[in-house]
């Protein structure tokens, strides 16, 4: 009997012969149910390479990376469409949601600044969440803190004990004017405030 050639199951082009029968037929029998065999085995083989090839993996570039218009007006409606009306059962809202619990992704150093620059424009006026005058108390003063940076000490007192707590205390009443405050530490805050006639101050 006559060894078949080996076959490579990485590489389908390769010509294939079949299996030599000899006079015997239930030899060739055997020969050929052998062959349809390994002939099944090696195509599945096969497909699961094919697939294997085709998986996506980190750092390859997408394949419509960079085009346009790939898809028509009607094949976007029909996408649409397919998905319109459908939503998620709850056992799958569940499921995604516990998928989440406890795993973090914080963003890389790049990927921080590359969001910093591209809402570098989306400020103050410009923010969809920008409230003008109408702000509260705590974020008028945290704007007096973004524009002047933090107080380190005190325009009264003079002190600039790093111990202490130090605000940014209005001047007039206009808050909204980042540049009617002054540095004043606690304590002092506390008396200029009082002498206002303004509420008293809560124990801290």
């Amino acid at each position: 009997m006559t060894t078949p050639k080996k076959y490579d199951i990485l590489n389908p082009t390769i010509e294939r012969t079949d299996f030599l029968c000899q006079n015997d037929p239930l030899s060739c029998a055997k020969e050929r149910t052998v062959f349809s065999i390994v002939r099944r085995i090696e195509g599945f083989l096969l497909g699961v390479a094919m697939q294997r090839g085709k998986s996506f993996k980190k750092g390859q570039t997408p394949w419509n990376k960079g085009k346009k218009d790939i898809y028509s007006s009607e094949t976007l409606q029909k996408l649409r469409n397919a998905r319109l009306g459908k939503h998620h059962s709850k056992e799958t809202k569940e499921k995604i949601s516990k998928s989440g619990i406890g795993i973090k992704k914080p963003h890389s150093e790049e990927h921080k600044r590359n969001l910093r620059l591209n809402h570098a424009d989306v400020k103050w006026e410009k923010h969809p969440y920008w409230k003008g005058d109408n702000a509260k108390y705590s974020a008028l003063h945290r704007r007096v803190e973004i524009k002047r940076g933090k107080p380190k000490f005190c325009e009264i007192c003079k002190t600039s004990d790093k111990s202490k707590k130090y605000h940014w205390a209005n001047l007039t009443g206009n808050f909204t004017d980042v540049m009617d405050y002054k540095r004043l530490c606690l304590r002092c805050h506390r008396k200029y405030d009082t002498k206002k006639g303004a509420k008293p101050w809560k124990k801290q």
